[in-house]
């Protein structure tokens, strides 16, 4: 879903979601742990809005 969103390569901050494979996030340009989780989050939300579905984190980090 990410992938078919066209997201491959779209970045927040210095986190970016691989232009190579969509399930994963690279740091391209020294991303802050706060730049990984809002592109988590906007991703989350992006699945949701157009396809209305819930993606949910396989790795969960504290202070969420």
């Amino acid at each position: 879903m990410i992938q078919d969103l066209g997201l491959k390569g779209y970045s927040v901050g210095g986190a970016m979601i691989s232009p190579k494979h969509a399930g994963f996030i690279v740091n391209y340009e020294n991303a802050t742990a706060e730049d990984v989780k809002k592109l988590i989050h906007e991703i989350i939300q992006k699945v949701h809005d157009e396809y209305g579905l819930t993606l949910q984190r396989e790795v969960i980090y504290f202070g969420d």
